[in-house]
């Protein structure tokens, strides 16, 4: 449910957010990585926490427990954002290594 939801909200957001973050100068590959990131950690910090309510009914054990598992994958996703955000290369060496290799191929005419 919260998957739907998040795919929801960026599709909501797209049209509006898309000519403000290119007119800002940012590459939306990144920024795309970095909004589906930010996203993933919303879905189990509270207030929201679908996952956590999800897990903890499905388990049969406190809401307290299961954060108790998650603060140290919490604790990594939110050094992972923080680094994508500062060094955006990190984000966007692999789709770049893919579009110049495909450029390469079409340029050969194997294709």
């Amino acid at each position: 449910m919260g998957v739907h939801r998040r795919h929801g909200l960026l599709r909501s957001c797209d049209t509006d957010i898309r000519t403000v973050v290119v007119q800002l100068g940012f590459d939306l590959v990144h920024f795309g990585i970095v909004v589906a990131a930010t996203l993933a950690i919303g879905v189990v910090v509270p207030p929201m926490a679908m996952t956590v309510f999800m897990v903890s009914g499905i388990a049969k054990v406190p809401l307290g427990t299961v954060y108790k598992g998650i603060y140290p994958f919490l604790i990594g996703m939110i050094i992972c954002v923080l680094i994508l955000m500062f060094v955006p290369q990190i984000s966007v060496w692999l789709p770049d290594l893919l579009i110049n290799e495909r450029r390469c191929v079409d340029n050969l005419g194997l294709f």
